[in-house]
């Protein structure tokens, strides 16, 4: 029986859209050299234009699995919080990536921070593209802007999916880079898009698991899941 979950309505929607627009705006002004920002323990610099570590990928870091001698890629690693937890975690050899060259200089600033550089590589591209055909990892992680919603710059495709063609390819590909018994694990809210995700993964020959929920505090009602999806 398909599991039913509380999915937002357009008003909260509406309210959450225009907070997020704001919030992208003072991304863009924030200082050159960025802010530190305390997560799960740890200081991360969030440089301009780049997305903060949030509850979306603390449901992931908190849910993630033992990960001794896994290799990992983490797409769309914005400030590389997801990527560096899992080095913390034991993986043994981890490749990050995201399109938008002001996270990948502020993952790689807080890489070598967080003193994983030796096992962890930042690069800049869009989804797969500019990986190896050849290579194969046991893990993917992956935290995707989660609104079928127009983004007019880089900053908003940080939470906009325009079209929602980042997902659809990213689903199309992802079973490319997974080696046999691979997981993929992804955070996703309760938007109605939550539903077209598990839909995409269904497609692509993934079968899901709810491996985590946690709600949101105070005003915010936004329920947050963490998926892990194997192939069937």
């Amino acid at each position: 029986m398909k599991k039913t979950r509380k999915i937002l309505t357009p008003e909260q929607i509406s309210i959450i859209e225009k907070e997020q627009a704001i919030l992208q705006e003072s991304w863009k002004k924030r200082q050159v050299d960025g802010e530190i920002v305390e997560y799960l323990g740890k200081n991360f610099i969030v440089l301009p234009n780049v997305f903060p570590p949030s509850n979306d990928s603390k449901i992931l870091v908190q849910n993630l699995p033992e990960l001794k001698n896994a290799t990992v890629l983490d797409v769309a690693t914005g400030c590389g919080v997801i990527a560096i937890f899992a080095a913390l975690r034991g993986a043994s050899h981890l490749t990050a990536v995201d399109i938008n060259p002001s996270a990948v200089k502020c993952a790689q600033l807080n890489v070598t921070n967080h003193g994983v550089c030796d096992r962890l590589d930042v690069q800049l591209s869009d989804l797969f593209e500019q990986l190896l055909p050849s290579m194969r990892f046991d893990v993917i992680t992956a935290n995707l802007p989660f609104r079928k919603k127009y983004a007019p710059d880089m900053v908003a495709s940080a939470q906009w999916d325009t079209d929602f063609e980042l997902h659809r390819r990213f689903f199309s590909q992802a079973v490319n880079f997974l080696n046999p018994q691979g997981r993929l694990y992804m955070p996703q809210p309760n938007y109605p898009e939550l539903y077209d995700t598990l839909n995409l993964a269904q497609n692509a020959g993934f079968k899901t698991k709810e491996i985590g929920k946690k709600q949101s505090s105070g005003n915010d009602p936004r329920d947050y899941y963490v998926f892990e999806m194997t192939l069937s």
